[in-house]
Protein backbone atom coordinates (compact mmCIF):
# COMPACT_ATOMS: atom_id res chain seq x y z
CA UNK A 1 0.00 0.00 0.00
CA UNK A 2 2.72 2.65 0.61
CA UNK A 3 4.08 2.00 -2.98
CA UNK A 4 0.93 3.09 -4.59
CA UNK A 5 0.66 5.90 -1.71
CA UNK A 6 4.29 6.86 -3.14
CA UNK A 7 3.20 6.97 -7.11
CA UNK A 8 0.14 8.22 -6.69
CA UNK A 9 1.86 11.31 -5.02
CA UNK A 10 4.67 12.00 -6.66
CA UNK A 11 4.36 9.77 -10.13
CA UNK A 12 7.65 7.88 -9.52
CA UNK A 13 8.06 4.11 -8.98
CA UNK A 14 9.16 2.66 -5.84
CA UNK A 15 10.17 -0.79 -7.54
CA UNK A 16 14.24 0.41 -6.27
CA UNK A 17 13.44 1.26 -2.88
CA UNK A 18 13.79 -1.42 -0.20
CA UNK A 19 10.67 -3.03 0.97
CA UNK A 20 10.59 -1.83 4.34
CA UNK A 21 12.13 1.52 6.33
CA UNK A 22 13.30 3.17 2.49
CA UNK A 23 9.52 3.46 1.94
CA UNK A 24 8.59 4.57 4.79
CA UNK A 25 11.01 7.07 4.96
CA UNK A 26 10.20 8.03 1.22
CA UNK A 27 6.23 8.15 2.08
CA UNK A 28 6.97 10.45 5.23
CA UNK A 29 9.05 12.73 3.32
CA UNK A 30 6.23 12.98 0.70
CA UNK A 31 3.36 13.91 3.42
CA UNK A 32 5.87 15.78 6.08
CA UNK A 33 3.96 19.16 6.87
CA UNK A 34 1.58 19.00 3.98
CA UNK A 35 -1.76 19.08 3.70
CA UNK A 36 -3.77 16.10 2.15
CA UNK A 37 -6.64 14.18 1.30
CA UNK A 38 -5.57 10.18 0.92
CA UNK A 39 -9.07 7.95 -0.28
CA UNK A 40 -8.16 4.32 0.23
CA UNK A 41 -10.92 2.60 -1.73
CA UNK A 42 -12.21 -1.05 -0.70
CA UNK A 43 -9.43 -1.98 1.47
CA UNK A 44 -9.66 -5.65 2.38
CA UNK A 45 -6.67 -6.38 4.33
CA UNK A 46 -7.16 -8.05 7.70
CA UNK A 47 -3.34 -7.52 9.13
CA UNK A 48 -3.80 -5.08 11.51
CA UNK A 49 0.13 -4.97 12.14
CA UNK A 50 0.20 -3.37 8.55
CA UNK A 51 -2.36 -0.40 9.51
CA UNK A 52 -0.29 0.20 12.62
CA UNK A 53 2.25 0.47 10.30
CA UNK A 54 0.50 3.11 8.11
CA UNK A 55 -1.10 4.51 10.39
CA UNK A 56 1.48 6.98 12.24
CA UNK A 57 2.76 8.08 8.93
CA UNK A 58 -0.05 9.44 7.66
CA UNK A 59 -0.20 11.75 10.79
CA UNK A 60 2.90 13.53 9.46
CA UNK A 61 0.95 15.44 7.17
CA UNK A 62 -0.43 19.04 8.13
CA UNK A 63 -3.23 20.01 10.40
CA UNK A 64 -6.70 19.04 8.87
CA UNK A 65 -4.81 16.32 6.47
CA UNK A 66 -7.64 13.42 5.93
CA UNK A 67 -7.61 10.18 5.30
CA UNK A 68 -10.55 8.11 3.83
CA UNK A 69 -11.03 4.66 3.46
CA UNK A 70 -13.94 2.47 2.05
CA UNK A 71 -14.01 -1.15 2.74
CA UNK A 72 -16.72 -3.91 3.00
CA UNK A 73 -15.09 -6.06 5.33
CA UNK A 74 -16.71 -4.76 8.88
CA UNK A 75 -13.60 -6.91 10.54
CA UNK A 76 -11.09 -3.85 8.68
CA UNK A 77 -13.37 -1.16 10.04
CA UNK A 78 -12.43 -2.43 13.46
CA UNK A 79 -8.73 -2.80 13.00
CA UNK A 80 -8.62 0.87 11.94
CA UNK A 81 -10.57 1.93 15.08
CA UNK A 82 -10.20 5.47 14.68
CA UNK A 83 -14.30 6.59 14.26
CA UNK A 84 -17.13 4.36 14.66
CA UNK A 85 -17.74 2.87 10.84
CA UNK A 86 -20.41 3.98 8.93
CA UNK A 87 -22.83 2.05 6.37
CA UNK A 88 -23.14 3.74 3.59
CA UNK A 89 -25.43 1.40 1.94
CA UNK A 90 -28.08 1.78 4.20
CA UNK A 91 -27.97 5.97 3.54
CA UNK A 92 -29.78 7.28 0.77
CA UNK A 93 -27.86 9.28 -1.83
CA UNK A 94 -28.16 12.77 0.02
CA UNK A 95 -27.07 11.61 3.13
CA UNK A 96 -24.03 9.92 1.42
CA UNK A 97 -22.71 13.24 0.20
CA UNK A 98 -23.86 14.92 3.37
CA UNK A 99 -21.39 12.86 5.35
CA UNK A 100 -18.95 13.07 2.58
CA UNK A 101 -18.95 16.67 2.96
CA UNK A 102 -19.18 17.00 6.39
CA UNK A 103 -15.71 15.22 6.31
CA UNK A 104 -14.14 18.31 4.66
CA UNK A 105 -16.39 21.09 7.54
CA UNK A 106 -13.83 19.66 10.18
Amino acid sequence: MIQKIIKSATGERCADLDEGELKKKKLEEILNGRKYLLLLNDVWNKDAQKWMLLKPLLSTGASGSKTIVTTRSRRFAEIMGTVTADNPSLLGQEDCLSLFYSVFKK
